[in-house]
């Protein structure tokens, strides 16, 4: 009799929906570093370029709640839609010459894009991995996030070269790719099965997260209420999410400026030695948190505040290299744990809820460390700036410790053939 398997992982859907999650990070990646140089050519000053380049992630976090409603309310594939066709417009938009009003339009309509479609995406993705491997299966769809970051930025200065056309043509071309993927029917959700010991597991019949939302209810709203916007139980890693990205705002905005003001030359290479390491951590961070839960978050977050506190004392661009790889560490192992632990913490027709809670706290993160530390390091400096960053990263060690965590369930096996 050959051994009992563990739930497979890798199904078309689930390698459709990583793909699609991919072809939409790397577009969106190619405009991360051309947006500021294309805002900066019609016109705009330093500060304008600023609100242009904040717009988006505003609108992407004022959306999610409703597009985490629409998810758990209405199914997955109409706000997967939505979110997909109106970041494929934003690209048009784009490139029509309305100038810099033109230009707030796009980054409005891009948003609202963004925030519907990474929303559906992971809410997708945590539907179709089995529920014992969660923490495995969203490990490796981040995977195509962080390979999307790797890349992207790059593709988009090289095509910049090439006219702002040419940027926002390819991402149109990938966004319609990402599109098509997701056409065919997806099944299921496969992490929500009744377990083996049921006496109805033959009779039983997998209802989607939509449809049970829907039971019962004689008329869906057109507006939800607020309880359908939030997702209580993910409340704790959200809050944690927010807090290891207001650390990563601080790297993003002020990690070029302290280069320069160091005499580091290649700054920038941070980011790409940051993405390898999170990708290549990526590969075995999620099994190892279905395997030990909170423990491996915690000693992430160590190396999260290492990484910090080598970049508070880099004097070469060896130093930041090796803060980066510290830090990436800490990313890799912490942003798919994280979203994880606030799926498993909801009820499996809240999911969308719960994601929109996570990215919207983790967009959160990024724009008010972006905010918030712009004065922290006018008047204390930069070095002292990180070095108090890295005591967020204690914090986060803390709380994560008080926070409720994730059941464990034990490996569910497929009866032998």
């Amino acid at each position: 009799m050959p051994a009992p398997k563990t739930a497979p992982l890798w199904s078309g859907a689930f390698v459709r929906v990583t793909a699609g999650n991919f072809l939409l990070f790397t577009a969106f990646q190619f405009l991360l570093p051309t947006i500021p140089l294309y805002a900066a050519d019609l016109g705009a000053a330093e500060t304008a370029i600023g609100l242009i380049v904040g717009t988006m992630t505003a609108f992407a976090v004022l959306i999610r709640p409703f597009a985490g409603a629409a998810l758990d309310r209405y199914g997955r594939r109409g706000p997967l839609f939505a979110g997909l066709l109106l970041h494929g417009l934003a690209m048009g938009l784009y490139a029509l010459p309305f100038g810099l009003a033109g230009l707030v339009v796009a980054r409005i309509v891009h948003g609202l894009g963004w925030g519907m479609a990474t929303t559906a995406f992971g809410t997708l993705a945590a539907d179709l991995v089995p529920a014992e491997r969660r923490g495995e299966g969203i490990g490796y769809f981040g995977l195509s996030s962080a390979l999307g970051m790797a890349v992207g930025p790059a593709i988009g200065n090289r095509l910049y070269a090439f006219g702002p056309a040419a940027v926002f043509g390819v991402a149109f071309a990938f966004t319609a790719f990402a599109l098509l993927l997701m056409v065919p029917p997806l099944p299921a959700p496969a992490g929500d099965l009744p377990p083996p010991d049921r006496t109805d597991t033959a009779d039983h019949k997998t209802v989607p997260p939509a449809a049970a939302s829907r039971a019962g209810r004689s008329a869906p709203r057109l507006i939800p209420a607020l309880r359908d916007l939030v997702e209580p139980a993910a409340a704790w890693p959200a809050a944690l999410a927010m807090l290891m990205t207001l650390t990563y705002g601080g790297i993003v905005t002020f990690l070029p400026l302290f280069g320069r003001e160091a005499g580091i030359a290649g700054a920038g290479l941070f980011f790409s030695a940051n993405a390898v390491m999170t990708l290549l951590v990526r590969l075995v961070a999620g099994r190892l948190f279905d395997r030990s839960g909170y423990v491996v978050i915690a000693g992430a977050a160590v190396f999260g505040g290492v990484g910090l506190l080598l970049i508070a004392g880099a004097r070469t661009l060896g130093d930041l290299l090796v803060a980066a790889l510290f830090y990436g560490v800490a990313f890799g192992v912490i942003q798919p744990a994280l979203q994880a632990w606030a799926v498993s913490l909801a009820a499996p027709e809240r999911r969308g809820a719960a994601n929109a809670m996570y990215f919207s706290a983790f967009d959160l993160g990024i724009g008010g460390g972006a905010i918030l530390l712009g004065p922290v390091a006018t008047a204390v400096g930069f070095r002292p700036m990180y070095r108090g960053l890295a005591a967020l990263f204690a914090l986060f060690i803390l709380l994560g410790g008080l926070a409720p965590k994730p059941r464990r369930r034990p490996a569910r096996l497929r009866p032998p053939a």
